[in-house]
């Protein structure tokens, strides 16, 4: 069996590749330029509690935690008006440079694992 390099195997792995770095490239350009997706803030029912969705990232309560392990879901109560709010963070919320780095390792990583598992069992076969 012929040997194939990491790189060749990285060409075959393309559509994943740019799908993944396109992925995390918006997280990190979102959340780089504060970019919300505000989706919808209205009023819900009479009990002056609002709902507020940003679709794709929410700044005001980052607590620097690791994405995607992050609180998506927030409240916060105005007691001095009886006014409650209710926040969708978004999909991206809390993410930076720091999980870019890792998930762009993380594939590179994952990929080579598999390539080099591959190719132990290509030199084991018979030929």
């Amino acid at each position: 069996m012929k040997q194939v390099n990491f790189l060749s195997y990285l060409g075959s792995k393309r559509n994943l590749l740019i799908f993944w770095y396109c992925f995390h490239g918006l997280g990190l350009f979102v959340n780089s330029f504060n970019i919300l997706g505000n989706v919808k803030s209205e009023k819900f029912s009479s009990d002056d509690t609002f709902i507020h969705v940003n679709l794709l990232t929410y700044k005001k309560y980052a607590y620097n935690e690791f994405w995607p392990f992050v609180s998506f879901v927030s409240d916060e109560s105005i007691s001095d008006m009886g006014k409650h709010h209710k926040y969708f963070n978004g999909i991206f919320y809390d993410y930076d440079i720091s999980e870019f780095i890792f998930y762009s390792l993380f594939i590179l990583v994952i990929l080579y694992v598999i390539w080099n598992v591959k190719q132990k069992k290509k030199v084991e076969e018979p030929v």
